[in-house]
């Protein structure tokens, strides 16, 4: 039956539909188990005639519903003194167990109205429940309204205060949510059986279709006027576009849409056949067409599809989703016919400028910026981060906290031992600045790259804002983000010439190896992840290279030997649990606040992460304000998480792709924030952190303005503030887009052990989903340093293997 129902379907059909059957079948068990579709709601009445008053003091309330969820709970108090001082405290308990906990300040309540509060806690009919109020802080209680038990919901079973039994009930309204009939989810899931017979009869007739658009698409392209037609078409998508996505575009921004909309059109046809000529096998085209809804998702996904996490797509949505899938057809084959082009350019026989020259021009355009940058924001750019990194555990070595890592801490204390000094550590970071992007700018001129190109490159990454600012900034981020470059050039050199350095001497590439892995490893808390990626895919890869696993290993040794004797030496403090939920936890936060469903256990887990506050606690799917405590084994988190995702998988999935807004989104989404974009500024007259009295100018002298200090903040935040320098100095999006297409075009077109060089941005992407709770600018800053030069290296991948052109197979210079 199998073997009858994909005859003659190619291996890419059943790849899509299986994959859309597994998802369509996870969405169903969600509908059929977890109930989760459309609800309705369902709140309780209460008769407020000859109600009486009674202080908010130790209030309790036993309930107990057939709902299967509580949504949320009205309250009404009268008596709230004119200065709102106080709060009042409410918590759920099932028994002895805490659900439910939260504080709602009376500037947030008036008198005599019903205050909503959302609860969101799914019920065991048959469990009773007990709710419990408390004012707390108040210059004067706030009273509560008492009915008799006849006026009360249903739900109400029982009252006290102050532990003794009274015989009325509070005025308390409860809404619950109910849980969706038989037939609703049996009838919503027939919907969804329909949409995956409907997508599986387009995959399978897939050819067809695709035949029939190739043939309409010539047609129009033989028309008298077609490019015309095409602009027009191409200038009317572009306006819905930019017009439907609820996004304010600034001016610059419109108009390069609009002009790359129009140019798109002309040439189209010689383009097209072109790209149509690379495109010649099944895996390329099918790529291709991801690349398409990969590329119009990076532009409008996040204000159609994900955000609120909530929403309810529909045909409007989807609609304009797909004229955007449309328009990005041109700009995405004119972007691979450049990106073919650029390729052509890249290469020369010989270098021209002697070594020399090229590495004496090349650093002096890396450094000079940042000297120029240094002395502007002098004596360096620093935070409380800086402070406590510096003076707190620098200074201070022995018996650190262990939150900012202690490697990086010890690094700064080497430093300090031969200058105490600001500058010392940004000269440092400079050297390791220029020191890493020469080796990769070196090694691409090995290869034969064009030294003007080379050049261009290096003006291009020495006088970007992002970079400058960052290099001159004191952070652990620094030497962590330089440290992973240096690892993926690296491993480019490795496997690119894997050969030459498996056969020669060239010993020194792989102590650059271990030291590069053990900085990734040791200068951030996240950098665990891609270090063990790196790890497992270097000996797989290089395991017949007894210097690379020599390396390896050596690697390995140091890791541990710092780990345990030098950090029980230090008497460094191991902070267990402390803040490691900060990053998924912020995906079931961005669940239970979009009224999905959690289980008892991580309802408790939600209430210590919002600090016992829930229903104030104000949630960004970017920013987590939640609690460093949570009091839950790791094992068990990842249970709650698990069962968080089971119940709600489409919720989860767009919580996850919100909070890493920026590494794939072209603009900023919707209520996204993004931390540590053009921040300059200093720690001056700040005291001291976590309890130390010292300050940091104890330590270090007080910045100096000069005339660059401000013209050259003005330089920055202009490319802060203006849209199209924002995208490609302070955001992730676009240049992941651009070197995701180099990857899937040009890297991936042979196999080979080049591809271990993927394993370095791979690795801190999974760090950050793992650990991104804030969505700062400095943990997206290596993609964008990585990407750039996974662009070149897929340039020479695609040149050195291209059959169609011999003449750009080179050979590679020592």
């Amino acid at each position: 039956m199998k073997r009858y129902l994909t005859a003659g379907l190619s291996r890419s059909q059943k790849i899509a539909i299986l994959f859309f059957s597994v998802l369509i079948a996870v969405r169903i068990a969600g509908i059929l188990f977890w109930g989760e579709i459309d609800q309705t709601y369902v709140g309780t009445t209460v008769d407020m005639t000859d109600a009486e008053l009674i202080p908010c003091e130790n209030v309790r309330q036993d309930f107990q519903s057939g709902e299967r969820k509580l949504d949320q709970v009205e309250l009404m108090f009268t008596g709230i003194a004119d200065d709102r001082a106080g709060k009042i405290i409410m918590q759920i308990f099932k028994g002895d167990k805490l659900l439910y906990k939260t504080g709602i300040s009376l500037t947030n309540i008036n008198n005599d109205q019903w205050k909503n509060v959302t609860v969101n806690l799914l019920l065991n009919p048959e469990e009773t429940y007990t709710l419990e109020l408390n004012a707390e802080g108040c210059s004067a209680v706030p009273q509560m309204y008492m009915v008799s038990p006849a006026q009360a919901g249903a739900e109400s079973i029982a009252a006290s205060q102050n532990g003794e039994e009274i015989e009325g009930r509070y005025a308390l309204r409860y809404i619950f949510c109910r849980w969706p009939s038989r037939t609703d989810r049996l009838l919503t899931s027939v919907l969804w059986l329909a949409v995956w017979l409907g997508l599986s009869l387009v995959i399978i007739n897939f050819y067809k279709v695709k035949k029939r658009i190739q043939n309409s698409f010539s047609r129009i392209l033989q028309l008298k006027h077609s490019e015309i037609v095409l602009a027009i078409i191409q200038l009317c998508l572009c306006y819905l576009i930019l017009h439907d996505t609820d996004f304010e575009y600034q001016v610059p921004v419109k108009a390069l849409l609009y002009f790359l909309s129009f140019f798109s059109a002309f040439h189209f046809q010689d383009r097209w056949a072109s790209v149509s000529s690379f495109l010649n096998q099944g895996r390329k085209q099918n790529l291709f067409v991801i690349l398409v809804f990969y590329s119009a998702f990076a532009l409008v996904g996040q204000r159609i599809f994900l955000f609120p996490l909530n929403t309810r797509v529909g045909a409007p949505e989807i609609i304009l989703y797909l004229l955007c899938v449309i328009w990005v057809v041109p700009l995405l084959a004119g972007l691979l016919q450049g990106m073919r082009w650029f390729g052509k350019q890249c290469f020369v026989k010989a270098p021209k400028m002697k070594t020399i020259h090229f590495f004496i021009v090349s650093s002096l355009v890396l450094v000079i910026p940042c000297i120029i940058a240094l002395y502007a924001f002098n004596p360096a750019i620093s935070s409380p981060d800086t402070q406590i990194c510096m003076i707190n555990n620098a200074h201070f070595l022995y018996g650190m906290a262990d939150w900012h890592p202690f490697f990086y801490c010890l690094v700064l204390h080497c430093i300090q031992k031969v200058w105490d000094s600001a500058y010392a550590v940004v000269l440092v970071q400079c050297f390791f600045w220029v020191y890493v992007v020469e080796e990769g700018l070196f090694f691409l001129r090995k290869k034969g790259f064009n030294e003007r190109i080379l050049l261009a490159l290096a003006v291009l990454l020495g006088f970007s804002a992002s970079n400058v600012v960052h290099v001159v900034t004191i952070w652990k981020d620094i030497p962590y983000s330089l440290s992973l470059l240096w690892a993926m050039i690296l491993l480019a050199k490795l496997t690119m010439d894997y050969d030459y350095y498996k056969s020669k001497g060239r010993w020194y590439i792989y102590v650059e190896l271990v030291i590069a892995l053990i900085g990734v490893h040791f200068y951030r808390k996240n950098g665990i992840v891609p270090y063990v990626l790196i790890l497992f895919g270097a000996f797989f890869v290089l395991r017949k290279s007894m210097k690379a696993v020599v390396a390896l290993f050596t690697t390995i040794i140091v890791v541990l030997a710092v780990r345990y004797p030098l950090y029980n030496h230090f008497a460094v403090q191991d902070l267990g649990n402390y803040g490691i939920y900060i990053g998924l936890g912020q995906d079931i936060l961005g669940v239970y606040y979009a009224k999905g469903e959690v289980s008892e256990d991580t309802m408790a887990m939600v209430t210590q992460m919002t600090g016992f506050n829930n229903a104030e606690y104000a949630y960004y799917p970017t920013w987590s304000n939640a609690s460093y405590h949570v009091e839950v084994t790791p094992g068990k988190f990842v249970a709650n998480y698990m069962d968080t995702f089971l119940r709600n998988p489409v919720i989860m999935i767009r919580a996850v792709l919100c909070r890493e807004d920026c590494l794939w989104n072209i603009f900023e989404g919707k209520e996204a924030v993004l931390g540590c974009v053009n921040y300059t500024q200093t720690m001056d007259g700040m005291e001291g952190y976590n309890g130390r009295t010292e300050r940091w100018n104890d330590f270090y002298p007080a910045r100096q303005e000069n005339s660059f200090t401000v013209r050259l903040g003005d330089i920055t935040s202009y490319t802060a503030e203006n849209q199209l320098l924002q995208i490609i100095e302070w955001r992730s999006g676009l240049i992941t887009l651009i070197a995701v297409v180099a990857i899937s075009m040009f890297f991936l077109r042979k196999k080979g052990k080049h591809i271990l060089t993927l394993a370095v941005p791979a690795g801190h992407i999974l760090s950050l989903l793992l650990s991104t709770g804030w969505s700062d600018f400095r943990y997206f800053w290596p993609l964008n340093l990585m990407n750039i030069f996974m662009v070149m290296f897929a340039m020479y991948i695609y040149n050195h293997q291209n059959p169609e052109r011999p003449e750009a197979i080179l050979n590679d210079r020592d």
